[in-house]
């Protein structure tokens, strides 16, 4: 997946990478949906979907809309609203990651797993193993059986290995 093609989109104070080619093709308030059915679509997908979906002032549109319909969305958008009360819509700038790339795991056309990369603060990064199922003719984020976005967060010191998304 090489980054060619891809540049940046605002989201709130916040950049999320997008491609006119793989996604998203539709942004309406704070939902941003129609992703290729290709590798570069879900990591697009993935992306876009778990911070919006933990970010901004609508994050239950993107919870209802592009989290995979199970068990764990429930505990998700259970854990995600209790840990959202009272707080901010969006990070402090002090501690917001950058996405900064990728690794494909697996792909097939109903299913990725992918391995996103986001640069901290402090210059370390901090890596997070998602998923996405193709579902009703598009990509949603599966939680992790807990509710969580993910059951592997790895911190790293850097992004050796990684496909880097391009830079602002």
């Amino acid at each position: 997946m090489a980054s060619t093609g891809m540049g940046w989109a605002d989201f709130g104070p916040l950049r999320l990478p997008a491609s006119k080619a793989s996604g998203p093709g539709v942004t309406e308030g704070q939902v941003a949906r129609c992703y290729a059915r290709t590798p570069r679509g879900a990591v697009l997908a993935l992306v876009n979907i778990s911070t919006r979906a933990a970010n901004g002032p609508d994050w239950r549109s993107v919870v209802n809309q592009q989290v995979f319909p199970d068990a764990a969305k429930d505990v998700f958008e259970r854990g995600t609203a209790a840990n959202r009360s009272g707080k901010p819509d969006y990070p402090e700038k002090s501690n917001r990651m950058v996405p900064a790339g990728c690794k494909i795991v697996t792909f097939t056309p109903d299913s990725a797993v992918v391995d996103i990369a986001y640069r901290n603060p402090g210059g370390t990064a901090t890596t997070v193993l998602m998923t996405a199922r193709w579902h009703k003719g598009d990509w949603k984020q599966q939680m992790a059986p807990g509710g969580g976005v993910s059951e592997s967060v790895l911190s790293r010191f850097n992004t050796h290995g990684y496909i880097l998304f391009p830079q602002e």
